[in-house]
């Protein structure tokens, strides 16, 4: 169903189908990294906001892949060491956010082309995030597109 989608895309509206991204939240999520292991080689990267509900898949290709749980929230912290491991990176100790805050990194020693971005926050299950003090405007947008432009 979704390469016939990306088949109608192409031909109806004559999107570019090397520019197609990936993003979703909690089971959407999931379904984010079901989609990018299923079909390699169709999006060129992927985005998870506190992704669950479905296993993680047994075999993967490399893809850029970007990730952000909450310490609250309920999800699978392991979808960015799944994929950092795809993704030929090291996998180490990651930060934990700050009281009120968050922190992102880049794992270390990824292949080429392949970056992968974990940002953990102190919050619940939601995929727009804030700080303290920021006046309900979430980081997440910006940290996705600064992400996603480098491709």
């Amino acid at each position: 169903m979704v390469t016939d989608l990306l088949t109608t895309l192409e031909k109806d509206l004559c999107i570019d189908t090397s520019r197609v991204e990936l993003e979703g939240f909690s089971q959407g999520g999931a379904m984010v990294w079901t989609l990018a292991c299923a079909l390699p080689g169709k999006f060129r990267a992927a985005v998870v906001h506190s992704g669950g509900g479905l296993a993680m898949p047994k075999t993967c290709e490399p893809i850029p892949f970007f990730s952000t749980l909450g310490h609250d929230g309920s999800g699978q912290g392991m979808s960015s060491d799944f994929f950092a491991m795809v993704n030929g990176c090291m996998v180490e100790s990651l930060p934990e956010a700050p009281t009120g805050g968050h922190a992102c990194t880049n794992y270390k020693g990824c292949d080429d082309g392949f970056p992968t971005r974990w940002c953990a926050y102190d919050g619940g299950h939601t995929p727009a995030p804030t700080d303290s003090g920021q006046n309900g405007k979430s980081w997440v947008p910006q940290e996705v597109w600064g992400f996603l432009k480098q491709f």
